[in-house]
């Protein structure tokens, strides 16, 4: 019967693919749990604005399509507004002012034909308002195969 020898280089060589293989696999690891976690929350943000009682929405989606945007109260639409289609590279920004003395809890609903995006807007504090994502809905287009 033959005797296998191992020298120390031969045994770092394995210990090093072994070592590297290892940090590939808990790199691929990690970004999937990140890609996962960044597709749960919409790039579609609700912001307090600088100014009293405002709040900032920042739309950043490059679309070319229109967007609606809603504001509700318990009672129904408070007023909304449809956002023409344009090519909007990197998304939008807009502002909107929102009286306090008026209601207590307001929804911000965001639509366009890919999403649905609503952010509740509570009573502000010194003229801030607190924005919560509430809801997130995502359309994808059917796609039909023979």
């Amino acid at each position: 019967m033959k005797q296998i020898k191992t020298t120390p280089q031969k045994t770092n060589y394995m210990k090093t693919r072994i070592l590297v293989a290892g940090v590939l696999v808990a790199a691929i690891s990690v970004f999937s749990i990140s890609k996962s976690h960044a597709q749960e929350q919409p790039a579609i943000k609700v912001v307090p604005g600088m100014e009293k009682n405002t709040v900032k929405l920042i739309y950043g989606y490059d679309t070319n399509q229109a967007v609606m945007v809603s504001f509700l109260d318990k009672s129904g639409v408070i007023r909304s507004e449809r956002i023409k289609a344009k090519n909007f590279n990197r998304g939008f920004i807009k502002k909107y002012k929102i009286q306090r003395d008026q209601y207590d809890a307001v929804w911000m609903e965001i639509k366009s034909d890919d999403m649905a995006i609503t952010y509740k807007l509570i009573a502000p504090k010194e003229g801030q308002w607190i924005a919560q994502l509430e809801k997130a809905t995502y359309s994808y287009p059917t796609v039909a195969s023979r």
